[in-house]
């Protein structure tokens, strides 16, 4: 539920449709405007631009945001760090603030809920103001625990709203496929991992899959009741070892930077490290967009150590890496929004990344169809079925190549296959419906047709490819009310008012044929089938005159009617 990210998307189809631009420059913009938020709220946080300074600028040209800007659907990501970076420069302010605190506080709110209703990613929001109040040591007070309820009870509206969301969705995976263990070292090698991809992004993919048992170049199934890749077993160790030197700082040496650094990139990262599986990432780039900040904080906090402990002769040295660095991860954020120019750019690197993992093969494939690259995508869809052979889409999209050929027994094969697979796949059954129409064999058509549309009963590419089947079969009224179901959905169907048409002249129903046919025209003035098809009607009718007139229009735009027809019909009206 994001109501704002969609209004944001509506305005902008209104202005320019589905033309990529627009999309494009406004994710650039909103994403500049969080670099400057970032600037002020680092510097409000701790005094100094040149803290400031390093952590907006890491966190203008990180690697790991490109995904978060250059995918248009991620807009809510961008769109919901506008609102947050907001709200926490009004909780500082009101932390600051001898006068209009309540006013600072009031917004913090106001810019809370808009940061929720752009993306639910935002409840985590109530965590990192207990950060500040902890960083500001303002937790001793009841004043500041009954400031905190408010935020705390928005996040759990939301949250309620987003788990409900997910669940209807299937997107939360049920917890047997996992167990308890295997969900810790999960969460706990996402940790690391977002860190040690701060450093050097490497191996960058939109997505990483849930790791799997490699044996002889192929990757099994789950890992239920395999051990995981070692580092998975490192990763607590790792874990425990930051975060205690970490504890180890704030208790010994009441060094609250660090701890407040981790406690934000923590809060902000904690709903998405798969303790609670939620899609089928076990980690995403998107994911680092707000929580970096802190780790960012951690870094700047770092070289100002450095800087003012040894001294002007480390800053030429210190500098110079940190420049050095930096272009590295630009030229490294260049390169990767190059992957983001397409489906076919995507999935090329994830493959390269992923060799072993169907899933790439399988959505370019579906990519090359869409560009009409056939063969292509029958190669990719081969290699998804060779690493996954239970994956029932691969199959149905291949079936649908094979048809595209005519070789349709194997599309038969690989429709009927899917459907094993997966009974409830409706395309699947509608896709064989329409290869067993192609091949006379109605009665297993109508069959499959009655299946599909018991799985999306409002389908009208259903009904309209059924309605075609039942004119073939001389089946009139049951094509006419197929029909009828797609005009009360689209009621400018074309092909609804010129099969209707069809089914009504051949029941000799020729004034609502007629009529049709004029609706057909009406919406497609270039079927030159529908006015020939009305000049038979309208010679049936003795109408002769129209009946030519409809002719010689069949004729003008190209349609190739019978020699002598306009003859014969010219004889009939000089009777």
């Amino acid at each position: 539920y994001l109501p704002i990210t969609m209004i944001s998307y509506a305005y902008e189809y209104s202005k320019v449709g589905l033309k990529p631009y627009k999309y494009h420059l406004d994710n650039l913009i909103l994403h500049i405007l969080n670099v400057l938020l970032v600037f002020f709220f680092i510097r409000l946080l701790t005094k100094s631009n040149l803290s400031a300074f390093i952590v907006s600028i890491l966190f203008g040209i990180h690697p790991m945001h490109v995904e978060s800007v250059a995918w248009i659907a991620e807009r809510k990501d961008v769109m919901y760090t506008f609102f947050f970076l907001l709200g926490l420069i009004s909780y500082l302010k009101y932390i600051e603030a001898k006068k209009l605190s309540i006013v600072y506080y009031l917004l913090a709110i106001v810019f809370f809920f808009g940061s929720c209703y752009s993306k639910p990613a935002a409840v985590v929001f109530p965590g990192v103001l207990f950060a500040l109040d902890f960083y500001f040591n303002r937790l001793k007070s009841i004043k500041t625990w009954a400031g905190l309820l408010p935020f705390v009870g928005i996040a759990i509206y939301f949250g309620l709203i987003a788990i409900e969301a997910q669940q209807s969705s299937s997107a939360i995976a049920d917890f047997s496929v996992f167990t308890y263990p295997q969900r810790f070292m999960f969460a706990c090698y996402g940790i690391c991992m977002y860190i040690f991809k701060l450093f050097i992004p490497f191996k960058q993919a939109h997505f990483n899959p849930y790791p799997f048992i490699n044996r002889e170049g192929f990757m099994s199934k789950f890992v239920e009741g395999n051990l995981l890749p070692d580092f998975y077993y490192f990763a607590p160790l790792i874990v425990l070892i930051i975060f205690g030197s970490a504890l180890y700082l704030l208790i010994k040496k009441n060094n609250k930077k660090i701890a407040f650094g981790l406690l934000f990139y923590l809060v902000n990262i904690a709903l998405v490290l798969q303790f609670v599986s939620v899609g089928n990432a076990i980690i995403a780039e998107r994911y680092t967009y707000v929580s970096y900040i802190g780790l960012f904080l951690i870094l700047a906090w770092g070289i100002e150590w450095i800087s003012k402990k040894y001294g002007k002769k480390t800053n030429p040295i210190l500098l110079g890496a940190f420049g050095i660095w930096c272009i590295f991860l630009g030229y490294t954020a260049h390169n990767r929004c190059k992957v983001w120019k397409n489906s076919q750019t995507l999935w090329t690197d994830f493959i390269e990344k992923y060799p072993y993992i169907h899933d790439g093969y399988a959505n370019r494939g579906t990519y090359w169809i869409k560009e009409q690259k056939y063969e292509k995508a029958l190669e990719d869809f081969n290699q998804s079925i060779k690493l996954k052979p239970d994956y029932a889409k691969s199959y149905a999209n291949r079936g649908n190549i094979h048809s595209m050929f005519k070789r349709f027994d194997e599309a038969l094969s690989d429709y009927s296959k899917a459907l094993e697979l997966q009974p409830g796949y409706f395309d699947a059954y509608f896709n064989r419906a329409i290869t067993y129409s192609i091949q006379k064999k109605y009665d297993l058509a109508f069959e499959d047709y009655k299946k599909a549309e018991a799985l999306n009963p409002k389908s009208t590419k259903l009904f309209l490819n059924r309605a075609f089947a039942y004119i073939e079969t001389q089946q009139y009224a049951q094509a006419i009310s197929d029909c009828k179901k797609v005009l009360t959905v689209l009621p400018n169907n074309e092909t609804a008012y010129f099969y209707t048409a069809i089914a009504q002249h051949n029941q000799s129903k020729l004034d609502s044929a007629i009529l049709n046919y004029g609706y057909t025209l009406k919406l497609n003035p270039n079927n030159t089938q529908a006015y020939y098809n009305r000049s038979l009607a309208n010679k049936a009718a003795k109408n002769y005159q129209a009946a030519i007139q409809d002719a010689q229009s069949a004729a003008k735009a190209g349609f190739q009617i019978p020699p002598n027809y306009i003859q014969e019909l010219q004889g009939l009206v000089n009777k």
